[in-house]
């Protein structure tokens, strides 16, 4: 049976809102993954996670997708 990395990863509302607040901002390329860890201090692995999940994410925080 395959191991799920994804389990293995939690986001706080905090770590989302930090990314949240980077991609309104527009100062980044969400894409750009290395400028975007400078910036909000999220590793790599959940970053990725967030923008995979990033949906469900903004909803079970109830964070605003716009400004």
């Amino acid at each position: 049976m395959k191991n799920n990395e994804d389990d293995e990863i939690k986001i706080t509302k905090e770590e989302m809102e930090v990314y949240e607040n980077c991609r309104q901002s527009g100062i980044a390329n969400m894409f750009n993954i290395k400028r975007v860890e400078e910036l909000t201090g999220l590793s790599k692995e959940k970053i990725l996670y967030i923008m995979k999940h990033y949906s469900e994410l903004i909803e079970k925080y109830n964070i605003s997708r716009v400004r």
